[in-house]
């Protein structure tokens, strides 16, 4: 598994650039330099997307074959990844060149489409659009510090315009808390601070690569010169914009940029007179609901309003908004939230994003051992994370003793959690949850002189405020590993959390449920639409989908043209009484040509009663003998395949015979698969089913009881809603399609989404393909 946090150390030496030295090193090869990795930039400004620092500098050796720092040189300027040459290489902080469009590629820096294969779990943090890793060396590194490889100038600098402050608001935003000294801004239309603003400098002497150089730094110039006029005559997209949990309402940790009508109607001094304009969070209905959640580490109510950092800031080519969130005391052992959202093509939701909850102890280089591993650098940022053994006396004097483990400096215990603060390096503290005790350091550490915490075996012993646990001894065990980073992720999907804009509508892009026909249902094998859902929208308008990405790992079409990601059906006919439907796939007549040698598919399928799940039925291929004769590799048969159907056998010599002579046909036809078995189909919208307000729960169905409680819906007006029973609901309907005669694997998966459900109210297991 990669280090999630491992970055390549510089092989380079440090040293300062010499006036001039670039324009000095010419050869007749061309050969382009790339600045280095500054030895000094830290693993915190690695990840941040909104520091813009001064170019790397670097002593280049002109007497000898190859500088004495990173170079890229290729007499073809061939990026590594597509090997397109190229005069145009962009660059990350690992100095590694690739061409523009690999690098947006890599970093999904124009949301075209959903990133595919998703991030792995070590790289979970990275998973929304504009961060990634370096396809070289996987350092990680975000849109905004990749760097022209000549000019080291910005090629996606930030852009402050949208909400921007005026200079009068300064003691406004020192009010507001939200100052942050030392922190560079980004220089204007384009200029490198590092070189003072001056690009002579870069253009002067003479020959090809001083030629070069000039050109492209004059083009980048006036493209961010123009750029920058033309965003500051556009609106914002997301100006008077609120966007609040699926369902829910403003307040219920909801994001803001109307801030205008904030000022309007705020009784708070500081918010009606400060004009800070910024984007908000908003969390007042959340803190009604559970004021525990959202308490500081000095036991304080976090602030119900708060504004992100001056540095925020939307991009526009990949619809996302990066911020920051500094709390005055740690929340739930965090003091910074990194906030990335990404939008949908019609900004009706948040498509994707995360919030980055760094809970990691600040260590500078010099606190580190020079011997020190990467990834011994990142534990001393979790100096405690491993497996402790706890012991204590309880009352009667009897020593007992627990296992706990320490991750992402947080460790449960009687399942409450409990987070770890390393402001005083000698005695660390927690803060018990619900309660006014706190457990501190005795001895036993010192992180000054050991960054990474008691070695194994070695205790640790802590003093407690509770006369009950007066004191704990710790014995480690092991140390690490690195953790995960604690991230909150949107979108739709197992895990992520959904948000919409308000007052949107929502019609056209979540599946709605109905119980009375198969029509105006989309049904899926997967946890997300697109690959190969049938959506039934009526019976003249029902096709299969394949537009998610991940059937960019199905076969083309057999004339080698991309899978189409629409297919309709033909033919469509439904019993209502059987609840069965019958249909064609038309692959040669409607595509030219046919898919993996089938010409067409006869789909036959049976419903259960309320339209869940489809219960039995099969897909018959035609295939094409033609096509069929052709040589092709042997395939593996499929894992975990339930016994197959009966296959279609030709018939023999005599029983033809007494057939009557019919025409040759070039087909033969066979049953490919089940439904139930391997083709596991269940309605998408079976969860929206009952989370539907329209929902009739007074209708006496009994498999619509105990979902809302007493009231039935909520309204508008009701401060809070109901929780839905998802376990009383997973039981009704397993016993209903069991004895309607559904397969296991069909109850199964049903019971998978409700058991989601149940676990999070708010979960959307399937992924709906919002983002498009």
């Amino acid at each position: 598994m990669d280090d999630p946090t491992a970055t390549i150390d510089n092989p380079h030496k440090e040293g300062d650039i010499k006036p001039g030295a670039l324009e000095e090193v010419e050869s007749s090869d061309n050969t382009i330099l790339h600045p280095p990795l500054l030895e000094s930039t830290s693993q915190d400004e690695l990840l941040s997307p909104f520091t813009v620092r001064n170019p790397p500098t670097g002593t280049y050796n002109t007497d000898a074959a190859t500088p004495t720092t990173s170079t890229f040189a290729t007499d073809e300027n061939t990026c590594p990844i597509c090997l397109n040459p190229s005069n145009d290489l962009v660059s990350g902080p690992c100095s590694h060149s690739l061409c523009v469009p690999c690098m947006e590629k890599v970093l999904n820096a124009e949301a075209s489409e959903q990133r595919w294969p998703p991030q792995s779990a070590a790289d979970i943090h990275l998973s929304a659009p504009t961060l990634g890793r370096c396809p070289i060396c996987r350092t990680q590194m975000s849109l905004f510090q990749v760097r022209h490889s000549i000019t080291s100038l910005p090629q996606y600098p930030p852009d402050f315009d949208y909400w921007k402050e005026d200079d009068d608001d300064d003691d406004n935003r020192k009010a507001d808390g939200s100052q942050q000294d030392g922190k560079e801004e980004a220089p204007a239309n384009g200029e490198d601070s590092a070189s003072g603003g001056d690009s002579s400098d870069i253009s002067a002497g003479s020959g090809p690569l001083s030629t070069l150089k000039a050109s492209i730094t004059s083009a980048l110039t006036s493209v961010t010169t123009n750029n920058s006029s033309e965003k500051s005559k556009r609106s914002n997209p997301l100006k008077n914009s609120v966007y609040i949990p699926y369902r829910g309402r403003a307040g219920q940790f909801s994001f803001h940029w109307d801030w205008e009508k904030l000022q309007r109607n705020a009784k708070d001094d500081q918010l009606q007179h400060g004009k800070i304009k910024r984007p908000f969070i908003n969390i007042t209905e959340a803190i009604k609901k559970n004021p525990d959640k959202w308490r500081l580490e000095d036991g304080s109510i976090a602030p119900k309003i708060k504004f992100m950092e001056p540095d925020c800031h939307f991009h526009e080519a990949s619809r996302t908004f990066h911020g920051t969130v500094l709390w005055p005391k740690r929340l739930n052992g965090s003091y910074e939230w990194d906030i990335i959202l990404g939008f949908s093509k019609d900004y009706r939701f948040l498509s994707s994003g995360r919030i980055h909850m760094k809970r990691e102890r600040t260590v500078l280089e010099k606190d580190t051992p020079a011997t020190y591993s990467s990834e011994q650098r990142t534990l001393c940022q979790f100096p405690l994370d491993g497996h402790w053994t706890v012991s204590w006396a309880n009352s009667q004097g009897v020593e007992k003793r627990s296992e706990i483990r320490v991750i992402n400096s947080e460790f449960q215990q009687s399942g409450w959690s409990f987070f770890l603060n390393f402001d005083d390096p000698r005695h660390p503290f927690a803060l018990w949850p619900r309660s006014k005790h706190r457990q501190w350091v005795e001895e036993g550490v010192d992180l000054s002189k050991e960054p990474m915490g008691p070695k194994p075996g070695e205790k640790i012993r802590w003093k407690t405020s509770d006369p009950r646990f007066p004191e704990l001894v710790w014995t480690r065990q092991t140390v690490g590993p690195v953790p995960t980073p604690k991230v909150t992720l949107f979108g739709m999907g197992q895990d992520k959390y959904l948000y919409q804009r308000l007052h949107a509508k929502t019609d056209g892009s979540i599946p709605k449920y109905n119980g009375n026909s198969v029509f105006g249902n989309v049904f899926t094998k997967r946890l997300y639409i697109g690959s190969s859902s049938y959506h039934f929208l009526s019976p003249t308008n029902c096709f299969i989908s394949y537009r998610h990405p991940a059937c960019r790992d199905l076969p083309p079409l057999d004339d080698g043209s991309p899978l189409p990601t629409r297919v309709d059906f033909h033919n469509v006919e439904f019993h209502d009484e059987q609840r069965r439907l019958t249909a064609t796939i038309e692959w040669e007549e409607d595509f030219g040509t046919s898919w993996n040698d089938n010409v067409r598919w006869k789909l036959d399928m049976y419903f259960d009663s309320e339209y869940m799940v489809i219960l039995k039925g099969g897909i018959q291929c035609e295939w094409c003998q033609e096509r069929r004769a052709r040589p092709r590799p042997p395939r593996p048969p499929p894992r975990h395949r339930p016994p197959p159907v009966p296959v279609y056998v030709p018939p023999t010599p005599e029983e033809q015979e007494e057939r009557p002579v019919e025409e040759p046909n070039r087909n033969e036809e066979w049953i490919m698969s089940g439904y139930g078995h391997d083709q596991v189909y269940v309605n998408a919208a079976a969860l929206e089913r009952y989370r539907s307000p329209s929902f009739d729960v007074s209708s006496g169905d009994a498999n619509t009881r105990g979902r809302y409680g007493e009231g039935g819906p909520a309204t508008e007006d009701e401060p809070e809603s109901p929780t839905i029973d998802f376990k009383s609901i997973a039981q009704v309907q397993a016993s209903r399609l069991k004895r309607e005669g559904a397969t296991k694997r069909s109850i199964d998966f049903l019971m998978y989404l409700f058991q989601i459900a149940g676990e999070n109210d708010n979960a959307n297991p399937i992924d709906y393909l919002v983002h498009s």
